[in-house]
C-alpha cells in the first residue's frame, strides 16, 4: 500500500469518528444543561412560631380585705412560698380577750389557685401549738403555758363538710377533744384540690374550753398554719 493509499484510509477513518465525537459532545452539553435546570428550583418551610412554655401554680388567701400570695417575688418565683401575718385564723379582727363559756370566735378565709395550672392536693399543715404571756395584759399572765394549747378548742368547715375533726356534714359543738394541741399533734389536714382559677372557703371556730383555770390567764396560744397547693 503506497503512501496514496494510507493516507485516505486514515482520512476516511477521521470522518468516520466525527459524528461519534460530535453526539458525545452534544450529549454532554444536554446533560449539563438538565442538571443545571433541576438545580435551581427548591422549596422551604420555616417554623417560626415553635414554643414550649411552663404555667403556674399559685395560691391567694383572703379575709376581708387582706390577701396575701404564696410568692414574694412576682417577677423571680425561685421559691413560690410566702407568710402572711396580716390574717388571723383564730379570729377576726384578732381575738385578744377570748374568755371561756363566751361568743366562739370566727374567722372565715378564702384560698384560690390564681395559676394557670390545675392543683391535684391541697392540704393544711400545723406546724405546733406554743403558748406565752398575753402582750395586752402584760404583765397579768397565767403560768400554764405548757397546757393552754390544749385549753383552746377549735373545728374547721369547708361550707359542705367538716374538715376537723374528719366528719361528713357540719362540725361538732367545740369541745376539748379538739384542740390547737390535738390540731398540732394530727398532721396535715387533705382538702379539695384547686384547679385552676377555683377557690374555696374554710371557717375556723376557736374558743377557751370550759375546763380552763386561773394558770390560764393572759395567755396566747399561737399555730402557724400553712397551706400547700401541689400539682
Amino acid at each position: 500500500m503506497n503512501t496514496e493509499e494510507q493516507e485516505s484510509q486514515r482520512k476516511h477513518r477521521l470522518l468516520g469518528a466525527v459524528p461519534f465525537i460530535f453526539a458525545i459532545i452534544i450529549s454532554a452539553a444536554l446533560a449539563t444543561s438538565v442538571y443545571t435546570a433541576l438545580g435551581g428550583f427548591s422549596a422551604t418551610i420555616t417554623n417560626n412560631g415553635n414554643a414550649y412554655s411552663s404555667g403556674t401554680l399559685l395560691l391567694t388567701e383572703s379575709q376581708g380585705a387582706t390577701s396575701c400570695i404564696s410568692t414574694a417575688n412576682p417577677g423571680s418565683m425561685t421559691t413560690n412560698a410566702n407568710t402572711c401575718a396580716g390574717i388571723n385564723l383564730f379570729g377576726n379582727p384578732v381575738q385578744t380577750n377570748g374568755e371561756s363559756g363566751g361568743t366562739p370566735s370566727t374567722s372565715t378565709v378564702t384560698v384560690k389557685n390564681v395559676g394557670t395550672l390545675n392543683g391535684t392536693t391541697l392540704t393544711l399543715t400545723p406546724a405546733g401549738c406554743s403558748a406565752t404571756a398575753n402582750t395586752k395584759t402584760t404583765p397579768y399572765a397565767g403560768s400554764d403555758t405548757t397546757g393552754f394549747c390544749s385549753k383552746v378548742d377549735i373545728t374547721i368547715f369547708d361550707g359542705t363538710n367538716c374538715v376537723y375533726p374528719v366528719k361528713t356534714g357540719a362540725c361538732p359543738a367545740l369541745s376539748n377533744t379538739n384542740t390547737l394541741q390535738t390540731l398540732a399533734l394530727g398532721g396535715p389536714l387533705t382538702l379539695s384540690a384547686l384547679n385552676a382559677g377555683a377557690s374555696a372557703s374554710y371557717t375556723f371556730t376557736v374558743q377557751l374550753d370550759p375546763s380552763v383555770t386561773n394558770a390560764d390567764q393572759g395567755l396566747t396560744a399561737t399555730e402557724n398554719l400553712a397551706w400547700t397547693l401541689n400539682q
